[in-house]
């Protein structure tokens, strides 16, 4: 197919060209349609408005707008035309806003299991450290869907952990006297049966 430029040099050949045959001027036509056809696409395409998103070590990644706005954070610096040369996310490192980039860019795209079989595989792509960061990314831009899957994510990682191995896991200190752990068990059998 050719470009719009060419389609233009086509019809404007074709117009100053005396038409001598029906196979001419049904070139012609087409070619029109073709330029036509192109024009819009190019109109569409340059419709789709894109927002760049700048990360705290100064990298930048592209967005359609309406993938961004899955962010409530992204959504209101737009609504509030912060937008205009790129919008600065100082807590974000550019790993993780590219993570995050890749996350909003699949769910403008995929929908239903297609969406869901992505997610599960966007998950397991990632190191505990990584997904944790992404946790905060998540939050601190407001987007919900992230932040339910990895949460979630981190809640099926846990849910068969012993309470020591979860502190042993994640550096909780054990602020409770053995009276209080004791009360506190007894209390709460059911949280600590094995």
């Amino acid at each position: 197919m050719a470009s719009s430029a060419e389609d233009s040099k086509l019809v404007n050949q074709q117009t100053y060209a005396p038409e001598t045959t029906t196979e001419a001027a049904a070139a012609s036509s087409t070619t029109t349609e073709a330029a036509a056809s192109s024009s819009t696409t190019t109109e569409v395409a340059a419709s789709k408005k894109i927002i760049i998103l700048r990360s705290s070590d100064n990298e930048t990644f592209e967005v359609e707008e309406s993938a961004a706005l899955l962010s409530e954070t992204v959504k209101h610096m737009i609504e509030d035309d912060c937008a205009e040369n790129g919008i600065p996310l100082p807590n974000v490192s550019g790993k993780i806003l590219g993570l995050v980039s890749e996350f909003l860019v699949a769910h403008g795209e995929k929908k239903g299991d297609e969406l869901t079989n992505w997610q599960k595989e966007y998950i397991k792509g990632m190191d505990r450290n990584t997904l944790f960061d992404v946790i905060l990314a998540a939050n601190y831009l407001s987007i919900k869907d992230l932040l339910d899957i990895t949460c979630q994510a981190v809640a099926d990682y846990i849910k068969d952990m012993k309470v020591e191995d979860v502190r042993k896991e994640f550096n909780i200190e054990n602020d409770f006297s053995p009276e209080e752990e004791k009360a506190l068990r007894e209390e709460n059998a059911w949280a600590f049966q094995e």
